[in-house]
Protein backbone atom coordinates (compact mmCIF):
# COMPACT_ATOMS: atom_id res chain seq x y z
CA UNK A 1 0.00 0.00 0.00
CA UNK A 2 1.52 3.32 -1.11
CA UNK A 3 1.26 6.39 0.98
CA UNK A 4 -0.42 9.42 -0.58
CA UNK A 5 1.60 12.60 -0.48
CA UNK A 6 -0.23 15.85 -0.52
CA UNK A 7 1.38 18.43 -2.78
CA UNK A 8 1.05 22.02 -1.67
CA UNK A 9 -0.26 24.47 -4.21
CA UNK A 10 2.48 26.75 -5.38
CA UNK A 11 1.67 30.36 -5.96
CA UNK A 12 2.96 31.33 -9.34
CA UNK A 13 4.51 34.76 -9.34
CA UNK A 14 3.40 36.71 -12.36
CA UNK A 15 6.22 38.45 -14.12
CA UNK A 16 5.55 42.18 -14.26
CA UNK A 17 4.52 43.52 -17.63
CA UNK A 18 7.57 44.85 -19.42
CA UNK A 19 7.11 47.89 -21.61
CA UNK A 20 10.18 48.48 -23.80
CA UNK A 21 8.86 51.89 -24.89
CA UNK A 22 9.04 53.28 -21.36
CA UNK A 23 12.47 54.57 -20.37
CA UNK A 24 14.00 53.55 -17.05
CA UNK A 25 15.66 56.96 -16.69
CA UNK A 26 13.59 60.17 -16.55
CA UNK A 27 14.15 63.83 -15.75
CA UNK A 28 12.00 65.86 -13.39
CA UNK A 29 11.95 69.38 -14.78
CA UNK A 30 11.23 71.44 -11.68
CA UNK A 31 10.21 75.09 -11.49
CA UNK A 32 12.03 77.66 -9.37
CA UNK A 33 11.94 76.87 -5.64
CA UNK A 34 11.11 73.16 -5.86
CA UNK A 35 13.58 71.14 -3.82
CA UNK A 36 13.52 67.43 -3.00
CA UNK A 37 12.75 68.16 0.66
CA UNK A 38 9.55 69.90 -0.50
CA UNK A 39 8.64 66.94 -2.75
CA UNK A 40 9.31 64.60 0.19
CA UNK A 41 6.92 66.56 2.42
CA UNK A 42 4.23 66.41 -0.28
CA UNK A 43 4.61 62.64 -0.67
CA UNK A 44 4.41 62.10 3.10
CA UNK A 45 1.24 64.21 3.28
CA UNK A 46 -0.37 62.06 0.60
CA UNK A 47 0.11 58.87 2.62
CA UNK A 48 -0.26 56.60 -0.43
CA UNK A 49 3.48 55.90 -0.72
CA UNK A 50 6.42 55.47 1.63
CA UNK A 51 9.27 57.93 1.19
CA UNK A 52 12.83 58.30 2.40
CA UNK A 53 14.87 61.44 1.93
CA UNK A 54 18.62 61.74 2.34
CA UNK A 55 19.40 65.45 2.65
CA UNK A 56 23.19 65.15 2.39
CA UNK A 57 22.99 63.20 -0.86
CA UNK A 58 19.89 65.05 -2.18
CA UNK A 59 18.18 61.72 -2.93
CA UNK A 60 14.49 60.88 -2.52
CA UNK A 61 13.16 57.33 -2.74
CA UNK A 62 9.40 56.94 -3.09
CA UNK A 63 8.35 53.36 -2.42
CA UNK A 64 5.38 52.02 -4.34
CA UNK A 65 3.87 48.97 -2.61
CA UNK A 66 4.68 45.82 -4.59
CA UNK A 67 6.06 47.89 -7.48
CA UNK A 68 9.55 49.06 -6.55
CA UNK A 69 10.20 52.76 -6.26
CA UNK A 70 10.56 56.08 -8.00
CA UNK A 71 13.95 57.53 -7.13
CA UNK A 72 14.88 61.18 -7.59
CA UNK A 73 18.32 62.68 -7.17
CA UNK A 74 19.76 66.10 -7.73
CA UNK A 75 21.66 66.44 -10.99
CA UNK A 76 24.86 68.40 -11.09
CA UNK A 77 24.13 71.04 -13.71
CA UNK A 78 27.83 71.08 -14.61
CA UNK A 79 27.51 67.55 -15.96
CA UNK A 80 24.58 68.33 -18.28
CA UNK A 81 24.87 68.73 -22.01
CA UNK A 82 23.94 71.67 -24.22
CA UNK A 83 20.78 69.94 -25.51
CA UNK A 84 19.53 69.61 -21.94
CA UNK A 85 20.34 73.23 -21.07
CA UNK A 86 18.64 74.42 -24.24
CA UNK A 87 15.54 72.36 -23.43
CA UNK A 88 15.50 73.76 -19.88
CA UNK A 89 15.67 77.33 -21.16
CA UNK A 90 12.94 76.66 -23.73
CA UNK A 91 10.61 75.23 -21.06
CA UNK A 92 11.56 77.80 -18.39
CA UNK A 93 12.91 75.15 -16.02
CA UNK A 94 15.07 76.07 -13.03
CA UNK A 95 16.25 72.65 -11.78
CA UNK A 96 16.51 69.10 -13.09
CA UNK A 97 16.42 65.91 -11.07
CA UNK A 98 17.40 62.49 -12.40
CA UNK A 99 14.56 60.00 -11.91
CA UNK A 100 14.76 56.21 -12.04
CA UNK A 101 11.73 53.93 -12.28
CA UNK A 102 11.05 50.27 -12.95
CA UNK A 103 9.46 50.26 -16.44
CA UNK A 104 7.58 47.05 -15.69
CA UNK A 105 5.53 49.06 -13.18
CA UNK A 106 5.06 52.01 -15.48
CA UNK A 107 1.42 52.74 -14.64
CA UNK A 108 2.11 52.95 -10.91
CA UNK A 109 5.25 55.05 -11.38
CA UNK A 110 3.35 57.41 -13.68
CA UNK A 111 0.84 57.97 -10.88
CA UNK A 112 3.65 59.18 -8.61
CA UNK A 113 5.00 61.45 -11.36
CA UNK A 114 1.58 62.96 -12.02
CA UNK A 115 1.03 63.57 -8.32
CA UNK A 116 4.36 65.42 -8.02
CA UNK A 117 3.79 67.48 -11.17
CA UNK A 118 0.27 68.48 -10.06
CA UNK A 119 1.36 69.49 -6.55
CA UNK A 120 4.82 70.93 -7.18
CA UNK A 121 4.66 72.06 -10.79
CA UNK A 122 7.04 71.18 -13.55
CA UNK A 123 6.88 67.92 -15.48
CA UNK A 124 8.71 64.67 -16.14
CA UNK A 125 10.27 63.71 -19.44
CA UNK A 126 12.20 60.71 -20.64
CA UNK A 127 15.97 60.99 -20.43
CA UNK A 128 16.11 60.48 -24.18
CA UNK A 129 17.42 62.43 -27.18
CA UNK A 130 14.02 64.07 -27.76
CA UNK A 131 12.99 64.24 -24.06
CA UNK A 132 9.97 62.04 -24.74
CA UNK A 133 7.61 60.81 -23.42
CA UNK A 134 6.34 63.48 -21.04
CA UNK A 135 4.21 63.21 -17.90
CA UNK A 136 2.42 66.04 -16.13
CA UNK A 137 2.69 68.78 -18.72
CA UNK A 138 -0.24 70.23 -20.57
CA UNK A 139 0.14 70.79 -24.33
Amino acid sequence: MSKKVKVKDKKVQKKPYENPEVPKEWLYMAPEGVKLCKVYEGIRECGEWEAEYWKEAEVLEIGIPEAGSVDLEEMDAELGDEALFSYMREKNIAKVYLVTIRPEYWERARGVMQYIAERMGGFFCGDTKDFQPEVGREG
